[in-house]
C-alpha cells in the first residue's frame, strides 16, 4: 500500500509542487504577472486531468487495436474542454 502511495507521489509530485508554488505566489500586485501565473495553474490542472483520463483509459480496454492516437485525442480533448471552461468563466464573470 505504501508503495502505491509513493508511486503516486513520485508520478504526480512535480505538477503538485508547481501548482502549490503558483498558488503561493499568486498574490502579486502586477496584473500581467498574476494572469500569467493563473494561466500556468490552469494548464497544470489540465495536465493533471489528462493524466487521470489517460490512466483511466489505459486501465479499461475500450479499443482492441491499442491505437496510440487515442491517448493524443484524450490529451487534446481535455485541453480543449479546459480552454472552453476558462473562456466560459471569463465571459460570465
Amino acid at each position: 500500500m505504501f508503495e502505491k502511495i509513493k508511486d503516486f507521489i513520485l508520478r504526480n509530485g512535480l505538477w503538485l509542487l508547481i501548482s502549490a508554488i503558483v498558488l503561493l505566489v499568486l498574490a502579486p500586485q502586477v496584473s500581467e504577472l498574476r494572469m500569467l501565473m493563473l494561466i500556468v495553474f490552469i494548464e497544470l490542472v489540465a495536465l493533471a486531468m489528462s493524466g487521470i483520463a489517460s490512466y483511466v483509459f489505459t486501465k479499461v480496454d475500450f479499443i482492441e487495436n491499442r491505437s496510440y492516437n487515442a491517448l493524443g485525442a484524450i490529451f487534446l480533448g481535455v485541453h480543449f474542454l479546459v480552454g472552453l471552461g476558462v473562456v466560459g468563466l471569463y465571459y460570465t464573470i
